[in-house]
């Protein structure tokens, strides 16, 4: 639907309502049961209020703008250089549009740069843009790529910070306000780590870098942090 600022004016008036049925949700609170939060949940909540509110003076700030979608999941099929084919999916947090540019947004809580010197260094092993990475492949996942797509991000810089939510190119020296400027680079650069991944005789060992295991799903299997 089409949001405006009395939308959002609505919106917030019930915020703590919102986010009462959310937690109520995520512990199986039934009924007309109250939630009350206890222990490190009090923080959570109080967190939760704060990136809400700012989120929504954000939106404020931006509408009136038509939303598109929210958890939305997208698939892509590539071909790599094998031949094969390989199916990539993902959840898009949210998808707006106004004057013609669709926005393909993403929801951080931490404070992760938004900026990036080209795309080889997108995927450079171990000091990769992470949040420019992801933000990029939601956009290649977009299913209408004639349309005029602006990889964003809502993080924690962009809300608490008043920063621009658009990824900026270090080496262009300009906002990235076209996905399909950087299209064909991407998948360039993304193929040939697809290519790497389903190539049978290759072998996967353990990273040389030992401090990226301390944050590593799985470090408890291999007992390497």
């Amino acid at each position: 639907k089409r949001i405006t600022g009395s939308d959002i004016a609505m919106l917030k008036k019930d915020i703590n309502r919102f986010i009462e049925a959310a937690f109520k949700k995520e512990y199986q609170v039934t009924g007309d049961t109250a939630y009350r939060a206890e222990g490190k949940n009090i923080i959570a909540r109080d967190v939760a209020v704060k990136f809400v509110k700012k989120i929504l003076d954000k939106d404020a700030s931006y509408a009136p703008f038509n939303l598109l979608g929210i958890e939305e999941d997208h698939v892509h099929t590539m071909q790599l250089t094998s031949g094969e084919m390989v199916r990539l999916g993902g959840s898009i947090d949210r998808v707006d549009e106004k004057e013609g540019k669709v926005r393909i947004l993403d929801l951080k809580t931490g404070k992760d740069s938004l900026e990036f010197s080209g795309i080889e260094k997108v995927f450079q092993r171990g000091k990769r843009e992470k949040v420019v990475l992801q933000t990029f492949f939601y956009s290649l996942l977009y299913p209408d790529d004639t349309l005029h797509l602006v990889p964003s991000v809502y993080n924690k810089n962009v809300l608490f910070q008043d920063e621009s939510w658009t990824l900026w190119d270090k080496v262009q020296n300009s906002a990235v306000l076209d996905f399909n400027r950087y299209r064909e680079g991407y998948v360039e650069q993304l193929r040939t780590v697809l290519d790497e991944i389903f190539d049978p005789l290759n072998v996967f060992d353990q990273v040389d870098d030992i401090k990226m295991c301390q944050n590593c799903d799985y470090n408890v299997i291999c007992q390497r942090s």
